[in-house]
């Protein structure tokens, strides 16, 4: 199977998997909002909040993304800087921050979100979406669970990737300060699928197995092959959950309700 090389490309195929645009949709006019995209990626959602008129400053720690990013959409701003320090973004007073599948990253995910609340205008609403049981997924031998659920485990304690984020995001909210208007579970084509995966997703799980060479470290060999073959079973089902949730810097009235896409 042919992996893709450039992360960014792998990001654009993802794009059209992920749950955004209903989210999107539900968080009313966006012309002239002040918006941030936080882990901005191949900048696919900030593309898609530029287009609804707001203002964009997508951000990520990734230069080369960054530089890919901008020559796509050059009319948003677009900065290589840390996620974690509000200070190095250029911008602040945001209506909008948007973070998807970015906050299970964070060492400490409370200490980022207050960070975040800083930046936001009064009023302001930050958007979560994430992950939850990503590699959480049947058939697969009981070897290899073992592996993955002291891998997960490993991964937290270490600060690296919180594999539980999708069920966290309303806690780590609540206890940065945040208001918290509602969460809602989505279905993604690629991460919360069931049965066989078609080809496609297929070669982006192969991609993403090829960025996480400590999961490969920690499994017993032809661990890739055989989390592959389990994502092409006839009885496959995956368990992993993708969830958004919203918090509003003060307390103005006002609620959120997102729709599964």
């Amino acid at each position: 199977m042919t992996v893709p090389s450039s992360l960014f490309d792998q990001y654009e195929r993802q794009a059209r998997w992920r749950p955004v645009a209903a989210t999107v949709q539900q968080l009313g006019p966006l012309e002239g909002k002040k918006v941030a995209d936080l882990g901005c990626g191949s900048g696919h959602v900030a593309r898609m909040f530029a287009a609804r008129g707001a203002q964009v400053t997508g951000i990520d720690r990734d230069a080369e993304l960054v530089a890919l990013a901008a020559r796509k959409a050059p009319g948003v701003h677009w900065v290589n800087a840390d996620l974690s320090d509000p200070g190095t973004w250029g911008r602040s007073g945001f209506d909008i921050i948007w973070s998807s599948f970015t906050i299970a990253y964070a060492p400490d995910p409370t200490t980022w979100l207050k960070r975040w609340h800083a930046a936001l205008a009064p009023g302001g609403r930050l958007i979560l979406m994430d992950v939850g049981g990503l590699l959480d997924h049947e058939p697969i031998g009981e070897a290899d669970r073992e592996t993955i659920g002291h891998f997960c485990r490993e991964a937290a304690q270490a600060g690296l990737y919180h594999f539980d984020a999708a069920e966290r995001l309303v806690d780590w909210l609540e206890a940065s300060g945040f208001d918290v208007l509602g969460e809602t579970d989505l279905h993604d084509e690629e991460l919360t699928f069931t049965g066989p995966a078609p080809p496609d997703v297929l070669a982006a799980w192969a991609a993403r197995l090829a960025r996480m060479p400590r999961l490969r470290a920690a499994a017993s060999p032809g661990f890739t092959d055989r989390f592959l073959a389990s994502l092409t079973h006839p009885d496959h089902r995956s368990h992993s959950r993708v969830r958004a949730a919203i918090g509003r810097r003060g307390r103005d009235a006002g609620r959120w309700a997102a729709r599964g896409a």
